[in-house]
């Protein structure tokens, strides 16, 4: 059998009306109540609170309290947050203490059974919450990784050391040929103008014949060592260039592999951080 209060609440909701102040007509309470307890109806709780609660504020009129604690439940239903049970619990507060100030409206003892349940409700929330094992802490984030401050050392290096390599070598056998070629150019040097010599010639009038021919010989015999010497010097001024290159490179590239080594140990830490099962490892290895 339904209480008095039931009853009550029961015929404003058929109406679907209720009493209202004229200055909050103008903004229609009634109708938002009325939408209000369609979306209830239609199990769009959210919806049906936000407007319950707008026309209750605009009407004051304590008997929306009882429907409005009824959605606040519902919605708890649905939601599982447990702030909307203890909305229902503060709303239904408020109709017992509108019941009190006015009997005419209800019986106060008609709500209690509400609050209790609510009650249990949310201590079985607050017990769920309390059992709920605490997520494990996210494990420290690896720092950014910061480049390999040797690596350009060692790629410059390993350039110069490659590139001065090939020089000195290409260098070395430039020199060496042209310089052997100088040597013997010199000795045809020597061996045309004992000839030129032997004949008699005048090397400030060399006569014709044997005297001019010799002359010339001797001439271009002394061009062609003037030029195997200059390649001599130019073969071993690159591989001397290229000694210099590879040197530095060789230097780069130990400075770079010592800033490797430094950077690698740094980063080679372990790092210990605690979890729910116990602590975690990690770093590199």
């Amino acid at each position: 059998m339904r209480s008095p209060l039931h009853l009550a609440l029961a015929v404003v909701v058929c109406a679907g009306g209720v009493t209202l102040p004229a200055s909050a007509q103008a903004e229609d309470p009634e109708q938002l109540y009325k939408e209000g307890q369609a979306d209830y109806a239609n199990g769009e709780f959210k919806s049906a609170v936000t407007k319950l609660n707008k026309a209750y504020d605009l009407s004051g009129d304590p008997l929306m309290l009882y429907m409005i604690g009824q959605a606040y439940r519902d919605w708890y239903g649905e939601s599982r947050d447990i702030e909307h049970l203890r909305e229902a619990k503060i709303t239904f507060e408020k109709f017992i203490v509108a019941l009190q100030a006015d009997p005419t409206l209800g019986d106060p003892a008609d709500i209690k059974p509400e609050i209790d349940a609510i009650d249990e409700q949310i201590a079985e929330a607050e017990k769920a919450q309390e059992a709920e094992p605490e997520p494990e802490p996210e494990p420290e984030p690896e720092p950014a990784s910061e480049p390999d401050p040797g690596k350009p050392l060692k790629i410059t290096g390993g350039v110069l050391l490659g590139t001065g390599g090939a020089a000195f070598l290409a260098g070395a056998a430039v020199g060496i040929a042209f310089g052997v070629k100088g040597l013997n150019l010199s000795d045809d040097i020597d061996g045309l103008r004992t000839q030129f010599a032997d004949a008699g010639c005048d090397p400030d009038n060399p006569a014709a014949g044997e005297c001019t021919t010799l002359q010339g010989d001797i001439n271009q015999t002394v061009k062609d060592g003037d030029k195997a010497n200059l390649m001599t010097g130019v073969g071993w001024g690159i591989a001397g260039l290229g000694a210099v290159l590879a040197v530095t490179g060789g230097v780069l590239m130990a400075k770079g592999m010592r800033k490797s080594d430094v950077w690698r140990a740094e980063h080679a830490r372990l790092r210990i951080s605690p979890t729910f099962g116990g602590l975690m490892i990690s770093g590199r290895f």
